[in-house]
């Protein structure tokens, strides 16, 4: 890479449907020209929906990432502390979400630490986040291979499944 260019990490779905990012580092804090990593909240009608983001903890981690969300009011500047609560689902807050404003979420390097991009999620409120379900867009009838990826922790017990007809 060269300095002074601009240099995009992309990720594309060429059938339809969410691509996740999982864990985009910026490595130099609050350095130069504001970098952002974004997320295009994929909603189906305008609503209420709880925006959660992950990361991982870490002591060298700002504790005052500002992820700022786009939603059908304006947006909103949310700062969280990444020294803290890593590996869970934080609630960044609920917001009316429209999908004709493309309603999305950014994070800035332009804070007092390393900033971690894992992923952000997006929930009907009042709807449990105890799981969470996939739904595919297929263009064409076939086989799938669907793959699931985690971490791995001594305090999880691995008892999921997966089922349905694809």
């Amino acid at each position: 890479m060269t300095p002074g260019q601009n240099h995009w990490v992309v990720l594309a779905n060429q059938v339809g449907g969410d691509v996740v990012a999982d864990a985009l580092r910026f490595q130099a804090a609050g350095s130069g020209t504001p970098r952002t990593a974004t997320w295009g909240l994929s909603v189906p009608a305008t609503g209420m929906y709880n925006v959660y983001a992950r990361w991982a903890a870490d002591p060298g981690n700002a504790t005052n990432a500002s992820y700022t969300v786009y939603y059908a009011g304006g947006t909103t500047a949310v700062p969280m502390n990444q020294t803290q609560n890593g590996g869970q689902w934080n609630l960044l807050g609920t917001f009316t979400l429209n999908p004709a404003l493309n309603p999305k979420v950014e994070l800035s390097d332009q804070d007092n630490g390393r900033v971690v991009a894992d992923a952000v999620m997006v929930v009907p409120s009042g709807m449990s986040t105890d799981h969470v379900t996939f739904t595919l867009t297929l263009t064409t009838a076939g086989t799938l291979d669907i793959y699931a990826k985690w971490t791995g922790s001594a305090t999880l017990l691995n008892h999921g499944d997966v089922s349905g007809p694809v």
